[in-house]
């Protein structure tokens, strides 16, 4: 997910080449890995955030680049990307006279 240099069916068969799988639209507990650039990361979208609900590894542009370099799928360790945390919905912060008994 993201913006990657060539477009989206460059981006396509590179991951075809390189790792001799099926590019998905969506992000499900099948998938593999999810090609991410740093933007949708921090963004956290909705196929990151399937990623992480799936526990999909997420991998930048350079692991497709390695597995076509070496043709073979390589470790995919060095290239995962890790998500910011989610952000913390904050609770009501306004309390009346009882919440005074508790301080």
């Amino acid at each position: 997910t993201g913006n990657f240099d060539g477009g989206r069916d460059v981006v396509i068969e590179t991951l075809k080449s390189a790792t001799g799988g099926k590019v998905s639209g969506t992000v499900h507990k099948r998938v593999a890995f999810l090609v991410c650039d740093d933007f949708a990361l921090n963004k956290r979208t909705k196929h990151v955030r399937k990623a992480e609900k799936y526990a999909v590894p997420i991998v930048t542009f350079s692991y497709v680049e390695e597995c076509l370099a070496q043709g073979r799928q390589v470790d995919k360790a060095p290239f995962v990307l890790v998500p910011p945390p989610a952000p913390v919905e904050s609770a009501d912060q306004s309390f009346d006279e009882s919440d005074y008994d508790r301080l």
